[in-house]
């Protein structure tokens, strides 16, 4: 039990570190991104600043999101907003204006969003720009040097990440490959060697809650083997069951994530002895409940 209490608070405290390395990333980046003062759906990154005809700057944002979902968000959000579309089926630009006299010319607005496609960029297929308004620049002569050059960015959209994965509780690490088929859902593999050796697949549901820490839950497949001695003979005792686990994905820097989960298993391992007229049952100790810290590099 005293043992399974120092692992559990080691792991508060590497969960401890990683949040406040991400939080100092990210205030560093935070520094560049101006308050809009309008709401900001979920899944857009910030990318960088514009200026467009007119001498209108603008802040523009990447997302995966389909245009006409981030559309609905924003008619939502700003219920007096007037859309306006332009252009076929393949080209559609919306607009939403924020404050107009005409909305038959929109760039009479000096306060709009505009939402469209841009296909050029994997994994970014929408980009999203709202205006920037002269207060919010007023004596802010860096936004205004930078808005001639939007800065690329990388989609939060991840397909295949490769790292290693510890499990904390009863004592296994090793590689960890995992897949994202869809934007939420993920396949994960993981081969673990130390007191146990250990093979689990498992699948999970991530919940885009913020940028900076997402929950997930998931359930998968456990195979555990664990090599002993008893009555004189060496075996290898294996299990295996079923896990549920929950826990959270925290952005480290760029395509480096962290994984921290709880995870419980009704497995119990057992296995019956013969050696000559000696019989004996041997029962190896696995803790039901365990923590779970994996390191992601994402390739794509």
């Amino acid at each position: 039990m005293k043992f399974n209490k120092i692992n559990i608070l080691l792991t508060i405290i590497v969960l401890f570190l990683l949040t406040f390395v991400r939080l100092a990333i990210s205030g560093e980046k935070a520094s560049d991104e101006k308050d809009l003062g309008i709401p900001l759906y979920t899944e857009m990154q910030f990318s960088g600043y514009k200026t467009i005809k007119g001498g209108i700057t603008m802040a523009q944002y990447c997302s995966s999101s389909p245009p006409a979902l981030i559309l609905k968000f924003y008619k939502k959000a700003l219920k007096n907003a007037v859309e306006i579309k332009e252009g076929a089926s393949e080209g559609m630009r919306y607009k939403l204006l924020l404050d107009v006299s005409s909305p038959a010319t929109w760039m009479n607005s000096r306060k709009f969003i505009e939402i469209y496609k841009d296909t050029q960029k994997k994994g970014c297929s929408t980009i999203v720009q709202i205006t920037v308004q002269p207060e919010i620049l007023k004596g802010d002569s860096k936004i205004l040097r930078e808005a001639e050059h939007t800065t690329p960015v990388r989609s939060r959209r991840k397909y295949i990440g490769a790292g290693g994965y510890v499990n904390t509780i009863n004592l296994s690490a090793g590689p960890t490959l995992i897949l994202w088929p869809f934007k939420n859902i993920a396949l994960q593999a993981s081969y673990g060697v130390g007191t146990f050796t250990s093979f689990e697949a498992r699948g999970f549901y991530r919940f885009d809650l913020s940028k900076s820490l997402n929950p997930y839950l998931g359930a998968g497949y456990l195979h555990v083997e664990k090599d002993v001695t008893a009555i004189g003979l060496n075996t290898t005792v294996k299990e295996n069951s079923f896990t549920i686990f929950g826990g959270i994905e925290l952005p480290i820097y760029k395509s480096l994530f962290a994984y921290v989960d709880i995870a419980g298993t009704p497995m119990k391992i057992e296995k019956d002895l013969t050696n000559g007229s000696r019989r004996a049952e041997v029962t190896v100790s696995y803790s039901p409940v365990t923590i779970g810290v994996g390191l992601v590099f994402y390739v794509f």
